[in-house]
């Protein structure tokens, strides 16, 4: 193979995970009842980032719907959800993280709130953020923001810019 089919090999699958980046995005701006839900919490409350990301859930459980196609394909799910926990500490759930005036704001995606039961948005409060802090990750960042009652860990693009908004945000709420 020439090298510059396998520069074309290498460079093609990391545009296209750029355009897709690009246009998830481009959806993830929170607008109607998300945007209402995102402001409601303060008077003046805003939205000052957001990020398509995943989230870490230790005890996520497949629904109904997720059991049923599986069973049908003759697959067993919960042993495969088993080694993928042990493997990344949890199930990685597809989202987004919003970072308000106020709150650090996880949504889940409908794919996934298919998929699971009980599958929580998690909302912590800036006041009580006692650290927003980014760990390597194959591929994508991990931030870990721990508040006194939840660590939520997150994983994403462009993540180092939005920890260092968080960090910008709980400044300015001192």
């Amino acid at each position: 193979m020439s090298p510059l089919a396998s520069l074309l090999l290498l460079l093609v699958p990391i545009a296209l995970m750029a355009v897709i980046q690009v246009v998830l995005e481009a959806n993830a701006r929170p607008k109607g009842r998300d945007l209402v839900m995102l402001t409601a919490s303060a008077h003046g409350e805003r939205v000052l980032a957001y990020r398509v990301c995943g989230a870490c859930f230790q005890e996520v459980q497949p629904s109904a719907l997720a059991n049923t196609i599986f069973d049908s394909a003759d697959a067993h799910l919960e042993p495969v959800l088993g080694v993928v926990r042990q493997m990344t500490g949890g199930i990685w759930v597809g989202g987004r993280v919003i970072l308000t005036t106020h709150r650090v704001v996880f949504l889940p995606n409908g794919l996934n709130r298919m998929l699971q039961d009980n599958l929580p948005t998690i909302a912590l409060a800036l006041a009580d953020v006692s650290e927003a802090k980014q760990r390597f990750g194959l591929a994508t960042a991990i931030v870990a923001i721990r508040s006194p009652a939840f660590t939520l860990t997150v994983r994403g693009y462009r993540m180092r810019s939005f920890v260092a908004d968080i960090e910008r945000a709980r400044a300015d709420r001192r």
